[in-house]
Parts: structure tokens; C-alpha cells; sequence
């Protein structure tokens, strides 16, 4: 795998690159994306924007619904 020098001069072990490979996009905001999240059960993606909407998907890409009615657009979301 080889060796890599470190800041210090010192050798340290390389490390394998993740292959992560694109398997959706979803779209559907107007403005920058502030936070991703899985639900508990593992089945759904739910994403907060500035747009001031929360949208939600199935981890196959399908799109599920989008919540709105905030008056400010959003930095975060949590599932309960």
C-alpha cells in the first residue's frame, strides 16, 4: 500500500481511498442545502434548506413529499 511523509517528516501508512459511487440526485431545493439527515428506521432521507422547506425522499431516490411554512429558511433537522 506504501508509505506517505507527514507533516513531522515522518512516514506514515497510505490509506486507501473510499469508492463511493453516485447513485441518485436529488433535486428539488432552490437554495443551498444546510443538513441531511436519515430517519431511524433507515428508509428515508430528509434534507433542511434556506428555501425554508424540509424535503424528504426514499434512500432509492424517490421523492416523498416537501414541508413548508417555515418563515426563515432552515440550518438543521432532526427525526423523532
Amino acid at each position: 500500500m506504501g508509505t506517505e511523509v507527514d507533516q513531522r517528516g515522518g512516514e506514515t501508512p497510505r490509506r486507501r481511498r473510499p469508492n463511493y459511487v453516485l447513485r441518485y440526485t436529488l433535486e428539488g431545493h432552490r437554495k443551498s442545502i444546510s443538513s441531511v439527515k436519515f430517519s431511524p428506521c433507515g428508509r428515508f432521507l430528509a434534507s433542511s434548506s434556506a428555501d425554508k422547506s424540509i424535503r424528504i425522499w426514499t434512500t432509492e431516490g424517490k421523492f416523498v413529499r416537501v414541508l413548508e411554512g417555515h418563515t426563515q429558511g432552515l440550518s438543521d433537522l432532526s427525526w423523532s
